[in-house]
């Protein structure tokens, strides 16, 4: 999966986030590392990565 730009991460449901944070591979790149602390940020703002959202997404991708 390649790492979305910040602002594909602005425009992202909560859906979409939680689907970023399953998937992407960990990264030392330091841009790809913003996008992670952003993701997370989205993440907490839209209530946090929920049961119903992981079930939704499941664990293939």
């Amino acid at each position: 999966m390649k790492y979305p730009t910040l602002e594909e991460v602005e425009n992202a449901d909560h859906e979409q986030i939680c689907r970023w944070m399953r998937f992407l591979k960990v990264s030392g790149n330091p841009e790809e590392q913003k996008v992670i602390v952003r993701l997370c940020e989205r993440c907490d703002e839209f209530g946090g990565f929920t049961t119903a959202i992981s079930k939704k997404i499941g664990w293939k991708q």
